[in-house]
């Protein structure tokens, strides 16, 4: 994924900083990547201020769709999270009986995926407020399994 930002000139540019076309390139050179089938879920929840709880509710809804059995774990990480949000984060995962190994606050440009994840985000909220170019990628995207809505 890292050669794929350095390819389509995404490098580590915020997504509102990159060109459609930039955003469509990076885009597409994904949907290549067979790894990434079945693995980016998301919720789309509107005007609300339980971002906690919602949060939580859209890990659990994902990883209860794709663990496989009863004996897994994961680890959540989170774009920004404060240790007061982690500890918010970790009952609510409970109330869910999400199994966990760590639960962490990280800075996007920390990892690639975190940074994949915020593309996502972006390009999914392109896509709710009716941009052409990123309602044809989400439904190419949706039409590949490279996301699914939970």
């Amino acid at each position: 994924m890292e050669k794929i930002e350095q390819e389509t000139g995404k490098k580590r540019k915020k997504w509102t900083k990159m060109e459609f076309g930039e955003r469509e390139k990076y885009i597409r050179a994904l949907i290549k990547l067979k790894a990434l089938r079945l693995s980016i879920y998301y919720s789309i929840y509107a005007e609300t201020k339980t971002y906690i709880q919602l949060t939580a509710l859209s890990i659990a809804k994902a990883v209860f769709a794709k663990a496989k059995a009863t004996n897994y774990s994961v680890t959540v990480i989170i774009d920004g999270l404060t240790k007061k949000d982690t500890e918010k984060i970790r009952r609510e995962l409970k109330k869910l009986t999400v199994k966990y190994s760590n639960i962490r606050g990280m800075k996007d440009e920390q990892s690639v995926f975190l940074r994949l994840a915020d593309y996502f985000a972006g390009l999914l909220r392109d896509s709710i407020e009716k941009q052409p170019y990123a309602i044809k990628l989400m439904s190419l995207l949706q039409e590949k399994e490279l996301v699914i809505e939970v």
